[in-house]
């Protein structure tokens, strides 16, 4: 487990308790099993490259995203992040990569499908560990701009 997202929160003073789990948390679905939630209620994230920098999307679990609409927002040609990409630009390992917490905040989006809800849950540092929020503190912690980015 990468404790870099614990340590964040700690320091930074935000009062986010990380839920671990025994089985992966890793795949939306696999999160809404072990919470009894709805997939839809997931904040997933999904790492991209806009211009040579890191561009990341919060979006539902239940949603796939518009690499077009995505496009349009930046205004420049998205490529998705391979894992090893992942690991060596953000530091952490697909299914545990948070929407907040790095030393410099990437470019961040959050769907604005994920505001229908009262409490989402995010990924909190491993494929096996998320915390409970809203998207409103959500917004906020991760400097997101709310968009339609749903395909």
């Amino acid at each position: 487990m990468n404790n870099n997202f614990t340590l964040y929160i700690k320091e930074k003073n935000i009062s986010i308790t990380p839920i671990f789990f025994d089985s992966s948390t890793k795949t939306a679905k696999d999160a809404a099993d072990s919470l009894g939630c709805q997939v839809s209620q997931i904040a997933k994230s999904i790492c991209f490259w806009s211009d040579q920098a890191p561009l990341l999307v919060i979006a539902s679990g239940s949603n796939r995203i518009s690499l077009q609409k995505l496009q349009d927002i930046a205004q420049t040609k998205i490529k998705i992040m391979s894992a090893k990409e992942i690991q060596k630009t953000l530091g952490y390992t697909i299914g545990g990569v948070p929407p907040f917490g790095y030393s410099s905040q990437p470019q961040t989006i959050i769907d604005q499908d994920l505001f229908q809800y009262e409490v989402i849950y995010a990924a909190a540092g491993a494929p096996n560990a998320v915390f409970k929020t809203t998207p409103q503190d959500l917004e906020k912690l991760s400097h997101a701009q709310i968009k339609d980015i749903k395909e």
